[in-house]
């Protein structure tokens, strides 16, 4: 047996060797950086509120008649391929490309921020400020937009990793190739809100999550993540508008 098949067995037993379970974290598809304990973004200002979108003011004295008034007058948001929407992605200045570009195959498309600075939505959470109602003004932005329906998406990525027993020598040459000393799970949650301009009656849609598995060594531990996140958002997003225009198009 010569020297490299006897190295490529000894890799294959290492990779055979338990893994610890390694460290877990979420984040958001709008902060989507490699997973580090000091990484910080500064142009991420966090995630837009749900009551703020769909426009249910927390701080409003409801009664039942509230309620029930807002029951009687519901209709569900409806979409037609060709519709005029106002996208808009939570945490992020611009929609990210593979969402955009799925909306676009079947909506005419305008796009909005979603991030809380923008709107001075932090400034209106202070105690001091007064309760200025968000939803409104976004309806109205995409009046003026024409869009006759605006769909805000949520994001959430879920990593898991586990170590292997090579990351003691962390990575090695064999043979050309690199000894990887962690596995990363990777799985993509979006969730969606439809909401009619003109009414703002609004529903929400969680489509199914996608999941990724890679091995990386630790040169290309970030590369790695990153062609992770973008391979989930070209998979997840155009599955999730195809399920969206299926079940709003009537």
């Amino acid at each position: 047996m010569d020297k490299g098949s006897r190295m490529g067995i000894t890799v294959a037993a290492l990779l055979l060797v338990g893994a610890a379970l390694g460290g877990c974290s979420t984040r958001s598809i709008s902060d989507s950086g490699p997973v580090r304990g000091d990484r910080v973004t500064s142009a991420y200002a966090g995630e837009l509120d749900e009551f703020d979108v769909l426009g249910v003011d927390q701080r409003s004295k409801i009664t039942e008649a509230d309620i029930g008034a807002a029951l009687d007058q519901h209709s569900r948001p409806v979409l037609h391929r060709g519709d005029r929407v106002m996208l808009v992605q939570s945490g992020a200045q611009i929609p990210d490309s593979a969402c955009l570009d799925a909306v676009s195959e079947m909506f005419s498309v305008s796009t909005f921020s979603g991030a809380p600075q923008a709107h001075g939505l932090d400034a209106r959470h202070s105690e001091n400020a007064p309760y200025q109602p968000y939803a409104p003004a976004l309806r109205l932005a995409a009046a003026k937009a024409g869009a006759t329906a605006i769909v805000v998406y949520w994001g959430s990525l879920e990593t898991s990793q586990q170590a292997y027993a090579t990351n003691v020598v962390s990575w090695v040459p064999v043979v050309g190739w690199v000894i990887p000393d962690q596995t990363q799970t990777m799985r993509l949650q979006l969730k969606i809100a439809v909401i009619d301009t003109r009414t703002g009656s609004w529903d929400v849609l969680v489509p199914d999550s996608v999941e990724d598995r890679a091995m990386s060594a630790h040169f290309d531990r970030d590369e790695s993540d990153q062609a992770q996140v973008e391979a989930l958002k070209r998979r997840a997003c155009p599955a999730a508008i195809q399920e969206l225009a299926h079940r709003f198009a009537s």
